[in-house]
């Protein structure tokens, strides 16, 4: 995790951050500066970058969507929060629409008015719905999580086009 705001990182169990292991550690870092200078690659990415307006304009500014592309292994997905007006996260949802070659889904979030975007660099990716409703139950009976629920809004929101509406 890189985390430009020190207060967050100090209230790191307050917001569920868990403890620093081998696999998980935080970076008080610029994430937008760290993405264009690291060298590593990771499966997934988790954005959640705002600022007063939303989602945090630096993030046009620079190459950010593009690096994040490069930093994703071959099977990679980038999930990114979207919340506050339309007018300042649909450039991002065009720019990621653009980089990862259509490869998007976008889903609401009911209760809060927010958006969640998924990006899939594997130029082979096609959504297999059945397989991911079976895992979807398999996750549930495992964690006790609403995963089929999951799977229903990205299903929806592929067949229904709510990216490219987002981009809008």
């Amino acid at each position: 995790m890189v985390e430009i705001d020190a207060d967050v990182i100090a209230l790191r169990r307050h917001f569920g951050v868990p403890a620093d292991d081998a696999r998980f550690r935080v970076l008080h870092a610029d994430g937008v500066r760290w993405l264009g200078e690291t060298q590593t690659r990771s499966d997934v990415l988790l954005i959640d970058a705002f600022g007063a307006e939303g989602v945090a304009h630096t993030l046009l500014d620079t190459d950010f969507h593009a690096n994040a592309f490069r930093h994703l292994g071959g099977h990679g997905v980038l999930a990114m929060n979207l919340a506050g007006a339309r007018e300042s996260f649909a450039p991002h949802v065009a720019r990621l629409l653009e980089i990862f070659d259509e490869r998007v889904i976008a889903i609401p979030v009911r209760e809060d008015g927010n958006h969640i975007l998924f990006a899939f660099r594997d130029p082979a990716f096609t959504p297999r719905w059945n397989w991911m409703r079976s895992q979807a139950h398999a996750l549930q009976a495992r964690t006790g999580l609403d995963f089929p629920n999951l799977a229903r809004a990205l299903e929806a929101g592929e067949r229904q086009g709510h990216a490219w509406r987002l981009a809008r």
